[in-house]
């Protein structure tokens, strides 16, 4: 006998296309529904303390990769400009004067997140 399924609530949110893009995505890397993505993102990083809202950002199964780093070690254009929080037409720009380190591999670019967090680190003199 299989157990009833859980209550659901619907919840309507917009938001800024970027950041329904990046849904889409997780969803579909994680092969979960968005439904899903979000309820594990709530119940894994929101705690409620009687009136408190604690934010706990913290590595799950889900977002570590199998070296043990958190996030993913190679990022897209798209997602390199939201780590740096840059435009991606600046970023490509950047990538492709050789400012910033990037490959490009046939018409798509890649960045190393760790190399890319060095970089920013790095001084400018």
């Amino acid at each position: 006998m299989t157990p009833a399924p859980e209550p659901t609530r619907a919840v309507y949110a917009r938001v800024p296309p970027q950041v329904a893009e990046k849904l889409d995505r997780a969803a579909t890397r994680l092969g979960l529904s968005k439904r899903d993505v979000l309820a594990n993102l709530v119940s894994d990083h929101l705690t409620m303390e009687d009136d408190e809202v604690i934010w706990r950002p913290r590595p799950t199964p889900k977002t570590t990769i199998i070296s043990g780093e958190l996030y993913d070690a190679v990022l897209d254009l798209i997602e390199a400009a939201e780590l740096l929080r840059v435009s991606e037409t600046d970023l490509q720009a950047l990538a492709e004067s050789g400012e910033i380190p990037g490959r490009q591999i046939s018409s798509e670019w890649r960045f190393s997140r760790q190399a890319l967090l060095h970089w920013l680190g790095a001084s400018t003199q």
